[in-house]
């Protein structure tokens, strides 16, 4: 499942990549689309999320004037399928 925003001049972007129902999140990632430069990211299970969704956000080190946008995703599984056991 893939989440992405629109492409921007902000600085700041984050996005999350929420599982169908019944699905639990194995893990994901992000990745910046365009050429922002420089930039720190964070991404990881979502918080307040469950275990269901996956979250990314990343920042300019230096504000830059080219739009760009982030895009996170998850890998999802059905819940009884994690770990091999219903």
């Amino acid at each position: 499942i893939t989440a992405r925003t629109e492409p921007s001049l902000y600085d700041v972007q984050s996005e999350s990549a929420k599982c169908s129902r019944g699905k639990k999140v194995l893990g994901g990632g992000a990745s910046v689309i365009g050429s922002p430069g420089a930039v720190v990211f964070w991404n990881g299970p979502a918080r307040g999320g469950g275990t269901g969704s996956w979250a990314g956000a990343a920042q300019e080190m230096a504000t830059t004037s080219g739009r760009w946008s982030l895009e996170v995703y998850a890998i999802c599984a059905y819940a009884g399928a994690v770990g091999g056991r219903t």
